[in-house]
């Protein structure tokens, strides 16, 4: 069972890996067996999944023109529901769903989700609404992001932890969001898979979403629960398997740029003294964690601007995305040999400049800092973190095995892709603390370049160290909570907390900035309309140089990534 364009796992909420052994019948996930489907055998669940599939992939065409063949000013929220919705819930064990009658009640407030199958909030809504954007003017239930509304009733409820909202184009598995520090949700492509038609995706939507996945006697014990624990336990092998990868990586690019003919200047550096291997090392891991931005960017669809053409998408996916050098890097069919040429490392090396300075006709934006920030050395134009690696060369087989190194890791015998789309700063935090450890080793006479251990001495006498998150939901919880409660009970609440700053002087990966702004973010919404706005409210993380204080703020738009 492929996890393809179909499902995003947003947060790496379920354990991916183990889920696509559900497909192939792997009973040793928790909840995988027939009767946990309630079936008598893996034959049994196979027909139900088939008849499921027929009874509601012949809708799906006739629900569509229902919906077109309404007026524009229509939301087609009775159609979506009646034609569509309603019969996929039934086909899923859901049957019997029926709509509530009065708004949900958590924390004195009310919260308009249509239906609830036992304690879980199923909110339907029309297909021409957006399920990250308001859906009308003004304040009030009627105003909020479908996503933020349900998002919102779990926050303040305390008594769920998942809930499903839909709007018959998209639908969304949620997660109590009180538990992480960062949004995680599971989402299907419902136009892709029955319009595809593709039956293997209804397959995993079907094992995932079954009713049978949230049934529990209690909240906390359904085997989606279960799959969560299963989650967070493959996290950390998962970090050390993309670790050990990531020092592959660096060893391979090393190895690249001081034996490449045309990095004589490099090569010079070190051996008058100028740089040494710490300097070295440095300005890999700085490529590195260039690299693994441009992945996680372009994995989630982040780095092009919001209004980019797709003349100008076409022209940055076909001559520079990131993606076109990874599949490369991973053709079964390229040279088994390597490859001599330095045009994949020209490539990104453009690349890389127009990330600093922006590029409209290929969609970018300038992003500048440190990271990104470009200088003029002579007549070349070089990247001011990596200024050495970018005068210097690497030919195509030394790079591949790079970003070979960073885009798949082994699971046993199995060789399985990085999910770059869900890895966050919490995940990167971790992998730099360990690589902090590494030593670098240059032989000019070779010449060769080699990492070794360890430097936990250094780490800890500098102070650097990568603060787990549970740490971070602790300190927030006890330093940052209290501070957004006095504001929400302000005269004017949304304004007190956009007039808050959160002040991380070693702010590192930004994980504890991240987390307060989402936090603070969720707060502001609510306090907007005293019912919450899209789930998706993005934040200003500022460096003011005078006062030496990062700030942290809601930006004050309603629909954004």
């Amino acid at each position: 069972m492929n996890l393809g364009d179909t499902l995003q796992n947003v947060g790496g909420l379920l354990p991916v890996q183990r889920l696509e052994r559900l497909g192939a019948r792997d009973t040793t996930l928790p909840g995988g067996r027939p009767e946990d489907y309630h079936e008598a055998s893996a034959t049994a669940l196979d027909r139900s999944i088939d008849r499921a599939w027929v009874a509601i992939s012949g809708r799906w065409s006739s629900y569509k023109a229902a919906l077109d063949a309404l007026p524009e000013t229509d939301r087609g929220t009775s159609v979506t529901r009646a034609r569509w919705l309603l019969p996929l819930f039934e086909a899923l064990g859901y049957g019997g769903l029926r709509a509530e009658r009065a708004a949900l009640q958590a924390d004195g407030r009310a919260f308009a989700i249509s239906h609830r199958w036992g304690g879980v909030p199923i909110h339907l809504v029309g297909g021409r609404v957006s399920l990250d954007n308001r859906v009308a003017a003004g304040r009030g239930p009627a105003a909020s992001a479908p996503h933020g509304l349900v998002n919102d009733f779990l926050t303040v409820s305390g008594a769920q932890r998942w809930a499903f909202v839909s709007n018959g184009r998209e639908l969304r598995l949620l997660y109590d969001p009180r538990s992480l520090t960062r949004q995680a949700y599971v989402s299907f492509d419902l136009e892709a898979i029955f319009d595809g038609p593709q039956v293997s995706a209804f397959r995993r939507l079907y094992l995932i979403c079954h009713a049978s996945r949230v049934n529990a006697e209690r909240p906390g014990a359904c085997w989606l629960d279960a799959w969560v624990s299963l989650a967070q336990q493959d996290g950390v092998p998962a970090l050390d398997r993309l670790r050990a990868g990531v020092e592959v990586a660096l060893a391979a690019l090393g190895r690249g740029f001081v034996t490449h003919p045309g990095s004589e200047a490099l090569r010079e550096r070190l051996t008058s003294g100028e740089m040494g291997a710490e300097a070295l090392y440095q300005q890999l891991l700085r490529l590195v964690v260039r690299l693994m931005f441009l992945f996680v960017a372009e994995d989630r669809d982040l780095l092009l601007v919001p209004d980019a053409s797709e003349a100008a998408k076409a022209r940055f996916c076909s001559r520079y995305a990131t993606r076109r050098l990874r599949g490369q890097a991973l053709d079964p069919h390229g040279d088994p040999h390597g490859d001599p040429h330095e045009d994949a490392w020209r490539t990104l090396r453009t690349l890389m400049t127009h990330v600093d300075v922006g590029n409209a006709e290929l969609g970018l934006p300038a992003l500048g800092s440190f990271l990104w920030r470009t200088e003029t050395r002579g007549e070349v134009r070089v990247g001011a973190a990596i200024a050495d690696l970018d005068t210097a060369g690497i030919a195509n087989e030394d790079l591949y095995t790079a970003l070979r190194a960073l885009c798949v890791v082994q699971d046993g015998a199995v060789a399985r892709p990085v999910d770059w789309a869900s890895v966050q700063a919490d995940a990167l935090g971790s992998l730099y603390e360990a690589l902090m450890e590494r030593v670098p080793t240059v032989d000019l006479a070779g010449p060769t370049f080699s990492l070794g251990t360890n430097r936990d001495n250094e780490r800890r006498t500098t102070g650097s160290f990568y603060t787990s998150a549970a740490l971070v939901n602790y300190v927030l919880e006890s330093a940052l909570d209290p501070v957004l409660e006095r504001a929400a009970r302000s005269v004017d609440p949304e304004t007190a907390i956009l007039a808050l700053s959160v002040v991380d002087r070693a702010c590192g990966s930004g994980h504890f900035l991240v987390a307060a702004a989402r936090r603070s973010a969720r707060r502001a919404g609510a306090a907007r309309s005293r019912a919450p706005q899209t789930s998706r409210m993005p934040c200003v993380t500022s460096w003011d140089a005078a006062s030496m204080v990062w700030t942290s703020t809601p930006r004050r738009w309603n629909s954004a990534r």
